[in-house]
């Protein structure tokens, strides 16, 4: 999907982005594609120049078209992971490492607000009885965080290399989600509500790295990027000029420096089936045995 601000700009965001498909072989279905439209459903959301909304999902809504379902509810799922990518985008604004540590009140805001329950309800109310609703990765242990607020010497950096102060800001997400996962399971009982830990499921990635097949020394760099310490610039996106992929990313275990590889998608998928990850594990069995 490609959303810019007027007629000039949007032309010219296609041209860039169908130009970066073609250098990498990449192709689309042309009967699944369409150019110019100001509003759009996607993935359960609607796109529109005002931005993306969920409110038409709070009217009654009825399907008989199987995958239609599917893609609202796995929409509606990744609302978690939406709402943590944008206090992520929030927190790559701020400055310095001072500034991040003094909006404390502001983090609590955001958390209160739990959209990711309030989403849950609407499915719920939709009648769906299994929902999976994921926590937030460690961002501390993000290339493109690593990149932007890791300052030598400040000891703010574990043993692993990642950024304890985010990844501390991960945790207490992942705790106030929890807390609020309980309450809506004792209060819809007849639905099998399932937690899954993103956070614990990557630390277990880290901790058995050289096990799983990947690179022990570039554990915390981008597959592809322009160089560094990381492997990531936020003015040097990979795809762009100037930026080169590593010659094995089943071995790596970011892609980007935002997004994981598949490799390393698989290996936290697996331990949120068969490592106890996902919680209550039994309800993980139920719904993986269908």
């Amino acid at each position: 999907m490609v959303k810019s601000k007027g007629y000039k700009e949007h032309l010219a965001d296609l041209r860039e982005t169908l130009e970066c498909t073609r250098k990498h072989g990449l192709k689309m279905n042309p009967n699944k594609c369409a150019f110019g439209v100001s509003a759009g459903q996607f993935l359960g959301f609607m796109v529109h120049v005002k931005g993306i909304e969920i409110g038409f999902l709070t009217k009654p809504m009825t399907t008989n078209n199987q995958a239609e379902y599917e893609a609202i509810l796995k929409g509606l799922q990744l609302l978690q992971e939406v709402n943590a990518e944008s206090i992520k985008k929030a927190k790559s604004q701020k400055q310095n490492q001072t500034s991040f540590q003094k909006c404390t009140t502001e983090k609590q805001l955001l958390l209160k607000k739990q959209p990711g329950k309030a989403a849950s309800l609407e499915v719920i109310e939709l009648g769906a009885t299994q929902i999976i609703i994921p926590g937030n990765f460690p961002i501390g242990c993000s290339p493109s965080y690593l990149s932007l607020f890791s300052v030598s010497g400040a000891g703010d950096l574990d043993d692993r290399g990642c950024l304890k102060s985010y990844n501390a800001f991960a945790q207490h997400h992942n705790e106030l989600l929890q807390a609020a996962i309980d309450g809506l399971r004792k209060a819809n009982t007849d639905v099998s509500i399932v937690y899954a830990d993103y956070y614990g499921a990557f630390m277990h990635l880290l901790d058995h790295a050289s096990l799983l097949g990947f690179d022990q020394g570039a554990l915390l760099q981008a597959c592809c990027g322009a160089g560094g310490a990381y492997n990531f610039h936020m003015n040097m996106m990979c795809g762009a000029a100037g930026t080169s992929v590593c010659a094995d990313p089943a071995r790596r275990v970011s892609w980007d420096g935002i997004h994981l590889t598949q490799q390393a998608y698989r290996a936290i998928a697996l331990s949120l089936l068969m490592e106890g990850f996902a919680q209550p594990a039994d309800a993980v069995q139920e719904i993986w045995s269908c």
